[in-house]
């Protein structure tokens, strides 16, 4: 169950024979509980800072969080953060902790964790250090916090954001007082930077239970996303539940949980909270189209493509999928969204012409032919796709070229 990587080992290894006591802790010791392979790895240790610099000495080591306690080893594999037990002192940011204290005790350390399963420790040596029952917590899908759930979300307003995140990822429920914590202490959000809860925000919306979490606890997701106190109660449940079915496209999940509130108005909150300039631009877009109504035609599809790629027009069909899944076919119908899946597979398999770039000729063929530069040409090719999509001339440079000569001879408005 506990397989650690040899790197990790090693560290262990080495502070364990210089005479201190050695764990991995928290995150990646319930994702090896879980059978789940961690992303990294933390080491927790009796050691103090300077005695960690000098086990590993020799060793590319960062002095990362040194006053916090933490150095980080760099190898070949990875780096691992040592941190040297430690009690927190007071939170008055509601974020970190002020200053902390060393310690020699394992038991210290753990006291001052989130939650019960990222409070175990584990020493290929010692073994597992469970002292709060992460494991059954574990076992039962239960998030519980360590000690008092009010004081925990005191000292740090953002472990609100992270267990709803971890309740939605693991499918877990939140233990019934850390429930009642979350929704008491829910204000103290207002300590958290935007950037932190957009990156829980989205964690959130992509996990497996996000639509019962986005549901039971709807007062905390709009204490951080208020530009949704618009919606309608009805329309709230809708956005949760097809966003929580949409498949794992975090731009579609998105969109599907913002539509309602529009494409500029998802775009200012998204703004708000730092999200990053893709997430931004992707669910705008998509709103935009969607709720502009998909289209059940190939004419229409082949007119939606000039204005956005194949990706995104499959997302707007799979935003279709999703609403109709939950009830909602005010956009359109489950056989919408599959005939607008398999049209745009058709189109991109045959490599049929939808936009000026699939041309067989360019704006320099156009000012090759005596028309100045500027913005008859962009007309000029915008008449020819229109010409191309509606099956009038071929899409072969020499016709193409004719149906430029004969648009400048007879001076047609294009």
């Amino acid at each position: 169950m506990f397989r650690l990587p040899e790197y990790v080992r090693r560290a262990l290894f080495l502070l364990e024979e210089a005479g201190y006591e050695a764990y991995v802790v928290g995150g990646c010791v319930r994702d090896l509980y879980m059978g789940v392979e961690p992303h990294d790895y933390d080491i927790t240790t009796s050691a103090m800072p300077e005695e960690v610099k000098d086990v590993f000495s020799g060793e590319r080591i960062v002095e990362t969080g040194i006053r916090h306690g933490t150095v980080t080893l760099v190898v070949d594999d990875g780096t691992i953060e040592i941190t040297t037990y430690r009690v927190d002192g007071e939170y008055s940011d509601k974020r970190r902790p002020d200053n902390v204290t060393f310690t020699r005790k394992l038991a210290d350390d753990l006291c001052r964790r989130d939650f019960t399963m990222n409070a175990m420790a584990y020493s290929p040596q010692r073994g597992l250090v469970d002292i709060f029952g992460g494991r059954e917590h574990i076992d039962k899908g239960l998030i519980v916090c360590v000690g008092n759930a009010r004081e925990r979300f005191r000292e740090d307003a953002l472990r609100i954001l992270r267990a709803l995140r971890f309740a939605s990822r693991l499918n877990f429920k939140i233990e019934k007082s850390a429930t009642k914590a979350i929704n008491e202490e829910k204000s103290l959000l207002r300590f958290v930077s935007a950037e932190r809860i957009y990156a829980e925000l989205t964690r959130i919306i992509m996990g497996s239970s996000a639509a019962q979490i986005l549901l039971d606890y709807k007062d905390v997701i709009l204490t951080v996303l208020p530009e949704m106190l618009a919606l309608a109660p009805n329309d709230y449940i809708r956005a949760a539940r097809a966003a929580g079915l949409a498949d794992g496209d975090l731009y579609v999940r998105l969109a599907l949980f913002m539509r309602d509130i529009g494409a500029d108005v998802a775009a200012a909150a998204l703004r708000r909270l730092k999200a990053d300039g893709a997430a931004i631009t992707k669910t705008s877009l998509l709103i935009k189209h969607y709720n502009k109504g998909l289209f059940d035609n190939k004419q229409k599809i082949k007119l939606l493509l000039r204005q956005i790629s194949n990706d995104d027009a499959r997302r707007l069909a799979s935003m279709l999928a999703s609403d109709t899944a939950v009830g909602d076919e005010s956009r359109g119908t489950k056989e919408v969204s599959e005939y607008a899946l398999r049209t745009i597979d058709e189109i991109e398999t045959s490599g049929e012409c939808v936009r000026i770039s699939d041309l067989a000729i360019s704006g320099s063929d156009i000012i090759a032919a005596g028309v100045p530069e500027g913005k008859r040409v962009g007309e000029i090719l915008t008449r020819l796709l229109d010409l191309v999509s509606s099956g009038a001339i071929n899409n072969e440079r020499s016709a193409l070229i004719s149906a430029v000569q004969e648009l400048i001879s007879s001076d047609i408005s294009v």
